[in-house]
């Protein structure tokens, strides 16, 4: 007597559940991969919005009087030294005036900004000017409007 065969075999059952296996396994390590690339991609951008705070707080910043500090506004805190990359120069005078009231110098802040609610930190370097205001000359009585 001839069986024919209906359903699947123990072969086949076997063949299938390893493509689902594979499948499976394939599928699992992409979804790692990419959650792994969204933790990256989202502690990018936290270190992106503090530095830019940062630069915020840096901008306000006279590095001729104040060389090297600390300021915190809120959770975020920066720390900066400056160091003197151009020398100081007389600023041109201004309209009316006969001598400058300014030395200016161009400076390199190195600057450490952290926030405390996320334990973001970044580094970074900027430039700006730093003013020293010399004596200010009195305006004479013809140079008033």
């Amino acid at each position: 007597m001839k069986s024919h065969g209906r359903g699947f075999g123990l072969l086949e059952a076997i063949v299938a559940l390893v493509i689902l296996a594979s499948a499976g396994l394939a599928l699992f390590a992409w979804i790692g991969q990419s959650l792994g690339d969204v933790r990256r991609i989202e502690d990018a951008q936290a270190r992106a919005a503090l530095q830019l705070k940062a630069v915020g707080l840096v901008t306000n910043i006279n590095p001729f009087v104040e060389p090297k500090g600390e300021r915190r506004v809120g959770a975020v805190r920066i720390r900066w030294t400056s160091e003197l990359i151009e020398p100081m120069r007389y600023s041109l005078p201004f309209a009316g005036s006969k001598s400058p009231i300014w030395e200016v110098g161009l400076y390199r802040l190195d600057v450490v900004g952290t926030e405390e609610s996320t334990a973001t930190r970044v580094e970074f370097s900027i430039e700006q000017p730093g003013l020293n205001a010399l004596a200010v000359q009195p305006r004479r009585r013809e140079d008033m409007p």
